[in-house]
């Protein structure tokens, strides 16, 4: 199920988190790094603590939170803030290309879907 903004909001009124070079960590281990950015399109870099020699690489394009969240520690997301596309959006919103080159086409091709004017 896609997830709409308000009609208040645009998607490009949300906080931008995923700038050139943030780094972040992912699910079972990974650390990723944001390599490119294009609109709400993101090239990422990540690793495995268990394999430092291994490189992976995944393109992404940024989601809007249509609701705020909040944390056990206190934090709290607004509505608005960007975020990551969820495993039910992955091969929608989110691939996993198998090496550079490929995550660089499907960057260039992603760009191309989803950052028309």
């Amino acid at each position: 199920m896609r997830e709409m903004v308000p009609p208040h909001l645009k998607e490009t009124d949300s906080p931008r988190l995923f700038n050139l070079g943030f780094t972040f960590r992912m699910r079972n281990g990974f650390t990723g790094m944001v390599l490119k950015r294009e609109g709400k399109v993101i090239l990422v870099k990540k690793n495995h603590r268990q394999m430092p020699n291994n490189d992976f690489y995944e393109v992404m394009v940024i989601r809007t939170s249509t609701v705020e969240r909040r944390f056990p520690n206190g934090a709290v997301l607004p509505i608005g803030t960007e975020r990551l596309p969820s495993t039910e959006e992955w091969g929608k919103y989110g691939w996993t290309p198998h090496n550079e080159d490929q995550a660089r086409e499907r960057f260039r091709q992603t760009c191309d879907r989803f950052n028309k004017p």
